[in-house]
């Protein structure tokens, strides 16, 4: 859950403790009062997500929707700002989640702005292909590490020793690593001798629909 949707969800809480109290049983009051169950109220809280047709409801029942979403009530002259560090790191090739694809050309194509970090040697790449979906789908980038260890299980950028790359899970081995998607149907597991790979470098953070 992102700080900023933990802030809605504080909010969210305190809307329904003003609303209902806090004894014991204002949940399920607020659930009744937004035609829920009170479990659906606590994957709402859990999952810091609240979607349209909640808001709608709660709008209903008489919750500032703009005070609710961001911190700030309709009187109110200033907005509260947080100050978040960024860092810029560069875009480089595309990397294929599918077959191979060049990657990490001399000169990027791009750069992003995301949140500053200790870890300098980050960069980014585009996402083609459909074999990590749906956890990373086409059109998405991710940003990767050169200095994080990758361990088993670990989604990790692969560029092999001929210069192509490919997005994988990795598994390590004695004398060999396999390598698997997320869609072993049509991508099925493949091993590689340790010689034949350059580097292994690990995702960190996906960006959707880049």
């Amino acid at each position: 859950m992102t700080s900023e949707n933990a802030n809605i969800i504080k909010r969210f809480i305190a809307f329904g403790q003003s609303s209902f109290g806090e004894a014991w049983g204002w949940k399920k009051k607020y659930a009744d009062a937004l035609g829920m169950r009170p479990q659906q109220l606590e994957n709402i809280i859990k999952r810091g997500i609240l979607g349209g047709t909640i808001r709608e409801r709660l709008r209903s029942i008489g919750c500032d929707i703009d005070w609710l979403m961001t911190g700030v009530r309709k009187e109110d002259n200033t907005l509260p700002f947080d100050t978040v560090p960024l860092m810029k790191i560069p875009v480089f090739n595309y990397v294929k989640a599918g077959g191979r694809a060049m990657v990490l050309k001399e000169t990027p194509t791009d750069y992003i702005v995301t949140k500053k970090s200790n870890d300098d040697s980050l960069f980014a790449v585009i996402v083609r292909g459909d074999s990590m979906a749906p956890e990373i789908n086409e059109g998405d980038m991710v940003v990767v590490s050169k200095l994080r260890e990758a361990k088993n299980g670990d989604t990790c950028v692969i560029v092999f020793e001929d210069d192509h790359s490919c997005l994988r899970r990795i598994y390590h081995h004695d004398h060999h690593i396999t390598l698997t998607s997320a869609n072993e149907k049509e991508y099925p597991p493949t091993n590689h001798k340790k010689s034949e790979i350059k580097f292994i470098y690990r995702v960190v953070q996906r960006i959707t629909n880049y």
